[in-house]
């Protein structure tokens, strides 16, 4: 028989609270289950907007930066259309001749007014080259030489 206290105290109390467990805490003939705290909805949907829009950022930098890319191509693309820049087999052909050895790396860049190749030779003997050559006459601009290990 349960006592009035926990008949009252029952009605009051909403369903929702009262569960069921196979390790209750018995107060007065109530059953109360204590369950980890669970997200309000409010509280479930903000995170899950904060995550779809954490998604849109990412997906909307990483297309910028691949259109980005784009534009440099398609300039570098005109330039060398246009006679302003040697085509990479021609350049590279020139370096081999003075700088032989295996081509790593080429980056084509504008710097103010004209184009440069940026490479990376890695020679016979170990030595790393960066060389900078101009992209309109294939003039070597600079060379850098980092010894071998």
């Amino acid at each position: 028989m349960q006592p009035l206290f926990g008949t009252l105290l029952e009605r009051k109390l909403k369903p929702a609270f009262i569960r069921r467990s196979s390790n209750p805490v018995d107060t007065h003939g109530i059953v109360l289950f204590c369950s980890p705290i669970q997200p309000s909805r409010r509280a479930r949907l903000r995170a899950l907007l904060a995550q779809g829009l954490m998604v849109i950022l990412l997906a909307g930098i990483l297309a910028g930066a691949a259109r980005a890319s784009d534009r440099d191509h398609d300039r570098a693309r005109r330039a060398v259309l246009a006679g302003q820049v040697l085509p990479l087999p021609q350049i590279l052909e020139r370096v081999a001749r003075t700088h032989p050895g295996q081509v790593l790396e080429v980056e084509l860049e504008p710097q103010g007014e004209r184009w440069v190749y940026e490479m990376r030779v890695l020679q016979a003997d170990g030595r790393l080259l960066r060389l900078e050559v101009d992209a309109r006459n294939g003039e070597l601009l600079r060379v850098k030489s980092r010894p071998a290990p």
